[in-house]
């Protein structure tokens, strides 16, 4: 199972501490923040944390963040990935991009390589997501990956819109709720 994913025009490699410096300029963007760290600014230390417990995910479980690069740039342009919702067995998908460059498909694509690889690779049998329900853009990403609300979704107890899709319904042999 390989881990690096790759799409038309992305590369995602799982993070690892060469990333921190660009990642951490996404992380703290006012309009990224806003909605990935309930509007706090991350320091080097928190964002350092996430990167190690990502990499300790990742040989333990086989998932975790991804730095989204664009083909033919060095430059990390955002975060994909998974998360395992607190308190559960469950995963939730995350994802996050350069304000800079919102409204040209990278975090769809990103969020598509993370689903197929969950599904595909992983094999799980169920994926969820969720977003602040003013993060408009966030929940077009989920609805554009074919996930959709209607589930008991394990994050019901907090405030946002949640969203799910299963394997079956990824592969498309059952409609979506």
């Amino acid at each position: 199972m390989s881990a690096k994913l790759e799409t038309e025009s992305l590369l995602l490699r799982p993070m690892a501490g060469r990333h921190l410096s660009q990642t951490l300029d996404i992380w703290t963007q006012p309009e990224v923040r806003r909605h990935l760290w309930g509007d706090k600014v991350i320091g080097e230390e928190r964002a350092a944390l996430e990167i190690a417990r990502s990499q300790d995910s990742f040989r333990s479980s086989g998932f975790g963040h991804w730095a989204v690069r664009r083909r033919q740039k060095r430059r990390v342009i955002g975060s994909c990935g998974l998360l395992r919702v607190p308190h559960t067995e469950q995963l939730e998908i995350i994802y996050c991009i350069d304000s800079s460059l919102w409204n040209n498909g990278y975090g769809t694509q990103a969020a598509r390589a993370v689903l197929a690889f969950a599904f595909d690779e992983l094999q799980l049998p169920l994926v969820h997501g969720r977003c602040a329900r003013d993060n408009i853009a966030s929940l077009r990403v989920l609805e554009k990956i074919g996930m959709r609300p209607g589930r008991p979704h394990p994050h019901d107890d907090c405030e946002g819109a949640h969203l799910s899709i299963s394997r079956d319904e990824y592969r498309g042999t059952s409609p979506p709720p």
